[in-house]
């Protein structure tokens, strides 16, 4: 995957995150070792980026 330039770090966060959460097919602890995070920081962002909802939908309407 290529992310374009000029998008928000937590944008580039948010797609690494998941990115990598599908390369380990979910498999969170293995996701936050690849990452660097603890499993705590990997629950938090992911936590906070469902509570956010898909940015694209809110594009749409």
């Amino acid at each position: 995957m290529t992310i374009p330039l000029g998008q928000p770090m937590e944008e580039v966060e948010r797609i690494v995150i998941e990115e990598t959460l599908n390369m380990t097919d979910g498999d969170r602890r293995k996701t936050a070792e690849i990452l660097g995070i603890s499993y705590k920081t990997l629950y938090n962002k992911t936590k906070k980026y469902k509570a956010a909802g898909p940015e694209d939908e809110d594009d749409e309407e």
